[in-house]
């Protein structure tokens, strides 16, 4: 190619981008996971790494543990061997809480220890249902109701009892608990009735729509890296800056949290990322970056999102196994959104001045260095 000379663009940048195949913008890679790789139910409702990162799945029929190669189904017992899988925590003490409708307990030494409350099993739903203290106190919410549990020196078992979560603001009036999560400073976040309530040595203070929250069921609760409380809802998705007053609304144009299984996580960059039906969504630069079909996501549905200790990302496919997404963060593309005529990319240059010349099938663009947006250029 002939010499590109500095703030001229010769007609032959043009010809030199025209490569005789095509590629398209945006397209990440993904690996599937499903029966072949041990995974015999395909609908996932939760994931999580624990210590030794072994990344753990809750299916509608069971659990299943990850070794690097292939999942195996872990065995609970036979008195819940079976039964949607909703909920996974592990403690300060490295049990690995199991959150089911039908149960909750705790693996420890290769065993599965189930806990009672009021003689009978705590049922549990999808969101953030089981959270733990570091002085070993465990939290369920379970069926509107808060329930702590601590391990009982005498009998070696977990004894539960209810917290009362009540709005001293309306006469005590008594409060659904959907989630909860224990805060760092010792609080517990509880998504309470339509709001979602801070409760620390016995006092209350709850969040609603005069602070900026949308009446919601907030059944996913998420304190990320930088202290801000992010919350997943039905219908809605907000964020408590740390030291805010007020929640700042994050929703998108169509909220699908059908089974509330959708959760929140975060990458090593502290970007926030979620889903919503056949959508990731990752929060970045003041908005959602969402990726979907076009950027090569599985087209049959995005579940429960997870960032493991590597950075890597994993998330439920729709009914279709696990997905992990083939080196994330080690590659940057552009589409239509960041100003392209077209997604179909015939060829890419970068000129003395550093800018990057695309050529799409609808037309040739350039990047000027540390630009947002393409600018077209006009080939008449």
């Amino acid at each position: 190619m002939g010499k590109i000379l500095p703030g001229i663009v010769p007609i032959s940048i043009l010809g030199a981008l025209l490569l005789p195949s095509a590629c398209f913008a945006q397209r990440y890679t993904f690996k599937q996971y499903g029966q072949a790789e041990g995974l015999s139910n395909l609908n996932v409702n939760v994931l999580l790494e624990t210590r030794g990162w072994c990344l753990w799945t809750g299916t509608e029929n069971g659990l299943f543990r990850y070794d690097g190669l292939r999942f195996d189904r872990v065995n609970l017992g036979s008195e819940v061997l079976g039964g949607s899988v909703l909920a996974l925590h592990e403690d300060a003490a490295g049990r690995l809480w199991v959150g089911q409708q039908n149960g909750v307990g705790y693996l420890q030494g290769g065993a599965f220890h189930g806990v009672r409350f009021q003689n009978s099993k705590p049922r549990l739903f999808a969101g953030s249902t089981i959270s733990s203290a570091s002085d070993g106190r465990v939290f369920i919410a379970s069926d509107g109701e808060l329930l702590e549990g601590n391990l009982s020196g005498s009998s070696g078992e977990f004894r539960f009892h209810r917290i009362a979560v009540s709005d001293p603001s309306a006469h005590d009036l008594a409060l659904k608990a959907h989630s909860v999560l224990a805060g760092r400073d010792g609080a517990l976040l509880v998504g309470c009735g339509e709001g979602i309530c801070r409760l620390q040595s016995s006092k209350l203070k709850r969040w609603g729509e005069k602070e900026g929250l949308k009446k919601d069921n907030w059944q996913s609760l998420y304190l990320s890296s930088r202290g801000d409380l992010w919350a997943w809802g039905n219908k809605h998705i907000g964020t408590l800056p740390r030291g805010a007053l007020t929640f700042q609304d994050r929703d998108i144009a169509e909220m699908h949290n059908p089974d509330a299984t959708n959760t929140i996580t975060e990458d090593k960059q502290g970007r926030i990322l979620t889903s919503s039906g056949t959508q990731l969504l990752r929060w970045e630069k003041g908005g959602w970056n969402i990726f979907d079909k076009r950027q090569g996501m599985p087209p049959f549905g995005v579940g429960p999102v997870f960032v493991n200790s590597g950075g890597e990302v994993w998330f439920g496919a729709g009914g279709h196994g696990v997905s992990r997404w083939l080196g994330y963060n080690l590659w940057e593309t552009w589409t239509t959104a960041e100003g392209l005529q077209s997604d179909t990319v015939w060829g890419i240059l970068r000129d003395r001045k550093g800018r990057l010349w695309v050529s799409n099938e609808d037309g040739l663009a350039f990047l000027d260095p540390g630009g947002k947006k393409f600018t077209p250029w006009p080939l008449v």
